[in-house]
């Protein structure tokens, strides 16, 4: 282990997490407006990713950076989860056709993670695996870009920024520049690289 791999991974994790408070900051004072099916895809992703990139490049310094993701994905998945029932209970309801069409694409990414893991259990290959479950990850952003798209306030900027911060820094903890150890790295740069280029032209498209 490198010092610069070290370096990296601090700054990884306490951006990370500067960016996770900054979000849960933003839904509590309602400046923000995540979708919580897109965060429930990603808790359960997470836990998909971590088991296969455990299994296709074993026990790394930069798998711990993956369970600090789990830990605070989850958790905001959770936290959103509770937000959604409120607002149910409120009396914010919506038809099942509708609830269906806003959330076709989680759905499917859904279904795509049961498909990826019958194909890894198949196969017993955790790389293909790990290829599959980073192609969701992907998919699982579209919502997200269509919404900051749509209106970009229903993102942070600053959160969204550090995102970005931190999942480039991720890309310098490997220990070996393999396709199996930056897969993952570089999917979560390009998401956060992904949507802050959506919300910043549909800022700028706004002013």
């Amino acid at each position: 282990m490198h010092t610069i791999n070290i370096i990296a991974a601090v700054v990884t994790v306490v951006v990370a997490l500067v960016a996770f408070v900054r979000m849960w900051w933003c839904m509590r004072n309602e400046t923000a407006r995540p979708n919580v099916f897109t965060w429930v895809v990603w808790a359960i992703l997470a836990t998909a990713l971590l088991k296969s990139e455990w299994e296709a490049i074993g026990a790394t310094w930069a798998l711990s950076l993956l369970i600090n993701d789990l830990i605070c994905i989850s958790a905001t998945a959770i936290a959103l989860s509770v937000i959604a029932i409120r607002n149910l209970k409120a009396g914010k309801k919506q038809t099942k056709k509708d609830w269906l069409k806003k959330n076709a694409v989680e759905l499917s990414c859904l279904v795509a993670i049961m498909l990826a893991t019958v194909v890894w259990w198949l196969t017993s290959s955790a790389l293909i695996a790990l290829i599959c479950y980073l192609a969701i990850d992907f998919i699982a952003v579209v919502p997200t870009l269509y919404a900051v798209w749509q209106d970009y306030r229903v993102e942070d900027a600053w959160e969204w920024v550090l995102f970005q911060v931190a999942n480039t820094a991720v890309i310098l903890t490997v220990p070996a520049f393999t396709f199996e150890h930056l897969a993952y790295p570089i999917t979560v740069c390009l998401i956060a690289l992904v949507v802050n280029m959506v919300r910043g032209l549909s800022w700028w498209m706004d002013v």
